[in-house]
């Protein structure tokens, strides 16, 4: 006799209070150099290249996901590139110059502030939605999200449907965050899926513990 077993989806959190980036990943594949630094419960990401190539930060145990839903908060601070300024959601990143990106950016060169969402294959854009001018303000919180589904995906600005394409060439991959020629910040970051181990109980327990050193230390 065969028994059905429900699968259930995890969620995996990270809102960067433990100030720390274990099991994340830098990686520069245009040598960017980015830095990523974690001040006061928030992630703060700069690349001062002229250029404004992609740095990103991906999740080390992503490397196998398929299907999820991936969000984060995320601000444009400053820019220092005049061609490329923004941020992003990375999703089915194979290698560092393959993956699926959502970017939300202050400016692009004669296009100015636009939503992009894009495959990259290795040095070129192999497929992409038309770019699509939006009013993106510098200092403004910003909640991004991706759902991946087969080929499908989907893309929401402040809850927002903005974006949505079919890809089909990458299966499966690594997920994470990128930034383009400025300081970025990046809060509330979590993914979603049958493959994800699920992480919530532990972050909320160390969130307590954070709230309960806070309130000994005003007494």
């Amino acid at each position: 006799m065969l028994i059905a077993i429900p699968a259930f989806a995890g969620t995996w959190i990270d809102n960067f209070d433990d100030g720390n980036l274990d099991g994340w990943i830098k990686s520069d594949p245009w040598n960017a150099g980015a830095s990523w630094n974690i001040n006061n419960g928030k992630l703060i990401a700069i690349s001062e290249m002229a250029e404004g190539w992609d740095a990103h930060l991906y999740l080390e145990i992503s490397t196998l996901w398929k299907d999820y839903e991936v969000s984060v908060r995320s601000k444009i601070v400053k820019c220092f590139s005049k061609t490329l300024c923004g941020t992003g959601l990375l999703v089915r990143r194979p290698s560092s110059r393959q993956y699926v990106q959502f970017a939300v950016l202050s400016d692009y060169v004669e296009v100015g502030p636009c939503l992009q969402l894009y495959e990259m294959n290795n040095n070129g854009c192999e497929e992409e939605e038309p770019i699509k001018p939006f009013n993106v303000e510098l200092e403004i919180w910003y909640d991004m999200k991706i759902t991946v589904k087969g080929d499908e995906f989907k893309c929401y600005l402040n809850n927002s449907l903005v974006m949505s394409h079919k890809f089909s060439k990458f299966k499966l991959g690594a997920l994470g965050l990128a930034i383009n020629g400025g300081e970025i910040h990046f809060d509330n970051f979590s993914v979603t899926g049958d493959e994800v181990p699920d992480n919530t109980k532990s972050v909320e327990s160390i969130g307590k513990l954070t709230t309960t050193w806070a309130q000994l230390k005003r007494k």
